[in-house]
């Protein structure tokens, strides 16, 4: 990804995080935070499962997108997962 790009989903990110907080919805803000790249890439899950960001790769972005549903139903407030994991 690009550094400008970066900032525009950066943006998107933190304009979307704003709206749902002030609406009261909830959302899921997924971060990469070990990788070869991309460490610190966001993806942002709203409730209705709109998924905004990306993690550098369509094929995670979708897995994530899937497994957000498993956590949502879970109620946890925080969880580390491994893409090993799925």
């Amino acid at each position: 990804m690009s550094s400008a790009n970066d900032r525009s989903h950066s943006t998107e990110i933190a304009e979307r995080i704003t709206r749902t907080i002030s609406e009261g919805s909830t959302a899921t803000l997924v971060t990469l935070i070990r990788a070869e790249t991309n460490v610190g890439a966001k993806l942002l899950v709203e409730e209705g499962l709109a998924v905004f960001g990306s993690l550098g790769s369509l094929e995670l972005n979708e897995a994530v997108a899937r497994r957000v549903r498993l956590f949502i139903e879970s109620r946890a407030d925080m969880q580390v997962t491994d893409v090993k994991e799925f």
